[in-house]
Formats: structure tokens, C-alpha cells, sequence
């Protein structure tokens, strides 16, 4: 599909890998920050629902609640998609917490119930960068953690960093997307001619 005017179409393609370094990037942060927080993040936990090859967690917090482990699946959407774009203009939130759960918690929400030792949250930021619910809670949380480790900065400040550092690695996804799409035009463009 061509780019569009405004770009949307690539933050959002299936067709291509761009989106896998984004999500990435933006996890990889939430477990380095988990670890400033002394939180004991593990990454990508492997057999976490035994038996079914599934993977609910880009990232894991041990002993989130007494006995209970924390999934996180850190996910993308766009709310320009058609589906999203009319809710999205008008309730601050919506691609996000609609994508969350409609999407992620509906795919685990079997195998979850059968373990209840693991709380399952989606933690899904939208392309411009609104976050659900689940989301902003964790932010919270790990701003308090990382604060009984460094009192240095109060916590409206620490906590305003935090959006920023995973804003600025979701816009630097975003523009890395953006670019290599148009990159792949220009070189298709000259070498066809």
C-alpha cells in the first residue's frame, strides 16, 4: 500500500517489520526502569502458562501482590484506524483501552483464569501517545518504587520523566517507521527508472 499524506498507514502496517523494533525498544524500557526500581523485572518470561505455547508477558513483576506475579504485554495501536477514529476524537484513552481489551485480554482470558496466581495486564500506548488505564497505573507504581531508591527529584517530576523518556521512544519508533517507508519509495522510485 502507497504511503498516505499524513503517514498513518505506516505507523500501522502489517507488512512490514518496523513495528517489532518499536515495541521492542519501548519494552526493553519498562524492564530497565523496573530494575531502577529494584522491581526484579523478568523479560519475556518463558513458561509462564504451562502447556499451551502462549506468551502473555513481554515483561514479568514477581510478587506484584503478595504471591501473585504481574504479566505484562506491551502493545501499539493507532487510534487513526477507521474502527477507532471517531471514539478516539472525542474519549482520551479509547484505541488504547479498547485495543486492550478486546484484543489482549481476550486472548488470554481462558488460560488466565486457570492461573490465578498471575495478574494480567495490557499496557498499550497509542501511536501519538495516550496509554490505557493499566498503563498509567504502572507508571505510578514504578515512579513510587524508584523513589525509595532516589528521593532526589519529588515525585510529579520523576513521574513526568517517565512519560517522556517511553514518549520519546515511541516517537522515535514512529519516525524510524515513517522513514523507512519513504526510504523504500525513494529507492524504489530510482532504481526503476
Amino acid at each position: 500500500m502507497d504511503l498516505d499524506p499524513a503517514g498513518h498507514h505506516a505507523l500501522r502496517c502489517h507488512g512490514t517489520a518496523d513495528r517489532i523494533p518499536r515495541h521492542n525498544n519501548l519494552r526493553d524500557w519498562f524492564v530497565s526502569q523496573s530494575r531502577i526500581a529494584m522491581l526484579q523485572p523478568l523479560k519475556e518470561p518463558k513458561n509462564l502458562l504451562r502447556n499451551c505455547g502462549k506468551k502473555p508477558a513481554d515483561l514479568a513483576i514477581p510478587e506484584y501482590r503478595p504471591a501473585k506475579l504481574l504479566a505484562i504485554d506491551v502493545a501499539i495501536t493507532d487510534p487513526t484506524q477507521e474502527k477507532f477514529v471517531a471514539r478516539a476524537a472525542t474519549e482520551q484513552g479509547f484505541a488504547a483501552k479498547h485495543y486492550g481489551e478486546n484484543v489482549k485480554v481476550k486472548k488470554y482470558s481462558d488460560l488466565l483464569e486457570r492461573n490465578p496466581e498471575i495478574i494480567f495486564q495490557p499496557h498499550v500506548a497509542e501511536t501519538f501517545g495516550g496509554w490505557n488505564e493499566h498503563a498509567i497505573n504502572f507508571f505510578n507504581y514504578l515512579c513510587t518504587h524508584q523513589l525509595q531508591r532516589d528521593r532526589s527529584k519529588p515525585f510529579p517530576v520523576r513521574l513526568n520523566q517517565l512519560y517522556q523518556a517511553a514518549s520519546i521512544i515511541l516517537q522515535r519508533g514512529n519516525a524510524n517507521m515513517l522513514l523507512h517507508r519513504v526510504n523504500a519509495r525513494r529507492f524504489f522510485a530510482t532504481n526503476a527508472a
